[in-house]
């Protein structure tokens, strides 16, 4: 059953209202959509053909942060009315316009809960019921292949001209709001360094 729902979340618009649920999220206010539709406006400019979300949510946290479940983007209120709000949001548009929100949310339902680790005696039960175990061998190439998908969000990022304003944020803020997919247990987080991030922006800004 979870390799099937798997399968289904690639193809299909799935778990985005379910995503929005567990993190509790609620559906923008009228000023919080034209925050948005401001800022994607002034990313439009740079490419014409850039896609919205399907559908995105509000969560009611002053810590700015988003990220790309599925077919749908996560806010936080923080995020909304931070000055680096569109630099942010044209790298989670590089996770959109490409396959890396259904893969993660395909990969996240190849296991079947507790998602995260219980105690013992119950610990080695749910590890092998899950399906962790089956997924143990493959974290580390996971891991890999997310930590190069975010730079190259990075990357559509300074193509829509926000590349100098994300170095910025990632030097004051970075990124660290992971999904708790299986996959992304080789070391901290998915995402790639800080530094290396801002290195790779800097390479590509034409003026360094």
């Amino acid at each position: 059953a979870p390799l099937l729902i798997s399968l289904a979340t690639l193809v299909l618009p799935l778990g985005g209202w379910w995503f929005e649920q567990q993190a509790g999220g609620r559906q923008p206010s009228e000023r919080e959509r034209i925050a948005f539709d401001y800022a994607f406006a002034e990313l439009a400019k740079a490419d014409p053909a850039l896609r919205p979300p399907r559908r995105w949510f509000v969560t009611d946290d002053q810590d700015p942060n988003a990220c790309v479940y599925a077919d749908t983007l996560m806010l936080t209120r923080g995020m909304l009315d931070n000055p680096f709000f569109p630099a942010v949001l044209a790298h989670e548009l590089g996770h959109f316009n490409t396959s890396d929100g259904r893969l993660t949310a395909a990969l996240y339902r190849l296991t079947t809960p507790p998602h995260k680790p219980v105690r013992f005696p119950l610990k080695g039960l749910a590890y092998l019921a899950s399906g962790r175990l089956a997924m143990a061998p493959v974290q580390t190439a996971w891991a890999i292949y997310w930590r190069h998908r975010e730079m190259l969000a990075d990357d559509y990022a300074a193509k829509l001209g926000q590349g100098p304003v994300l170095e910025t944020y990632l030097d004051t803020h970075a990124l660290d709001g992971d999904l708790p997919t299986p996959f992304k247990v080789f070391g901290r987080t998915s995402h790639p360094w800080t530094e290396h991030r801002i290195d790779r922006l800097q390479a590509r800004s034409p003026n360094s």
